[in-house]
């Protein structure tokens, strides 16, 4: 696959492809956890939707084994005899909440979590919001940034960490404006910063400049 065909691509596994070549375990994991994030409104109860937080403490390794173990529990609560049913996770909570079961109790790494991540997505909306969340978390994977130290000044790393910690994904913008300010004139970095569109926890150029690859 080229950087042409990878940026135009319009389906979520052909995309994946390159992504599982690069030894991202983690962000792939993360991939998982943000898709069902994105649809933790449908899920039935606080039970759930506390699963999904956790889920996305597990993709980066900071869940403790109490924290995963209630977490199961509670997304095993929503699934009374679910897995003879028939529907679609965009219109059935219950089966979400069953493909988030199954993701939690999973010990399989990587490109699985985010294979059956892909499940979630049974409409044009949501394929089109993956495809951009594959693009948040890892940028171009044909064109990989090498950062310079002398961008992360105090500014910068001050503004990251709000934006991460707050989830303040409005202020990339002013983050791009510090990064010029120390010297950084990568396009791929700046470009992102400033696009419209929704951002998540795990946005690529946050990351790079926390260290949290």
């Amino acid at each position: 696959m080229t950087e042409e065909e990878w940026l135009g691509s319009a389906d979520i596994e052909t995309m994946l492809v390159p992504l599982r070549r690069t030894g991202r375990d983690k962000r792939l994991n993360l991939f998982a956890a943000m898709c069902f994030r994105h649809l933790i409104h449908l899920l039935p109860d606080s039970g759930q939707h506390n699963a999904v937080e956790v889920l996305e403490k597990k993709s980066v390794g900071r869940a403790r084994t109490q924290e995963e173990a209630f977490a199961v529990r509670s997304a095993r609560s929503a699934i009374p005899a679910m897995l003879e049913r028939d529907g679609s996770p965009a219109d059935d909570p219950y089966l979400i909440a069953l493909m988030l079961y199954r993701e939690l109790n999973s010990r399989l790494q990587g490109h699985h979590a985010a294979m059956a991540a892909k499940g979630l997505a049974d409409n044009a909306a949501e394929e089109a919001w993956q495809r951009w969340l594959l693009r948040d978390l890892f940028g171009n994977p044909f064109r990989p940034v090498v950062a310079d130290p002398d961008w992360f000044t105090p500014t910068v790393q001050f503004i990251a960490s709000s934006i991460y910690q707050e989830r303040a994904f409005d202020r990339l913008p002013i983050l791009a404006d510090a990064l010029e300010e120390a010297g950084c004139v990568n396009a791929d970095v700046l470009m992102h910063c400033r696009q419209p569109g929704e951002h998540v926890r795990g946005c690529w150029v946050v990351d790079l400049i926390l260290g949290k690859e």
